[in-house]
């Protein structure tokens, strides 16, 4: 289970605009961009994000990676407390994301993320922050760019 002294950059999304977008470039400095996974990977997890009026739904689901099957599955609801800006999507996605994957009972060794990655105007998309944030490698799944 992924524990709080895993975590590798702060999660506060109670900042300003400006304070935002610092951190954003703060931390796109902390990306690793090679391949540094030096242990067999066992398992990988997909994330994603979904809204309902005022709430975000995360959800987070690992699979085998040696036969693809399901082997945990978690979903997490949280009050959706920042607007959606472009360029800024991660600070909307990640309480519910966090929230969800903190619940698995299996530490994924990589997670394939529905967001941007450094293909981002800023180079810390959804994937890249989530990455950082879990101290987990991320590949970003994005629909367009």
């Amino acid at each position: 289970m992924l524990e709080m002294s895993d975590l590798k950059a702060p999660l506060n999304i109670n900042f300003s605009l400006e304070k935002a977008r610092r951190a954003q470039i703060s931390l796109s400095k902390m990306v690793i961009r090679e391949d540094q996974i030096s242990t067999p990977i066992r398992y990988v997890a997909g994330i994603d994000v979904a809204y309902f009026d005022k709430f975000s739904i995360g959800a987070a689901a690992v699979l085998s990676y040696k036969d693809f099957k399901p082997v945990e599955v978690k979903l997490a609801i949280t009050e959706t407390k920042f607007p959606y800006i472009p360029t800024l999507l991660s600070f909307r996605e990640m309480p519910a994301a966090v929230a969800a994957i903190r619940r698995l009972e299996i530490k994924p060794d990589v997670c394939l993320v529905d967001g941007q990655g450094v293909a981002h105007p800023y180079r810390l998309g959804f994937a890249s922050h989530l990455g950082l944030t879990l101290n987990v490698p991320t590949i970003g799944v994005a629909k367009s760019r």
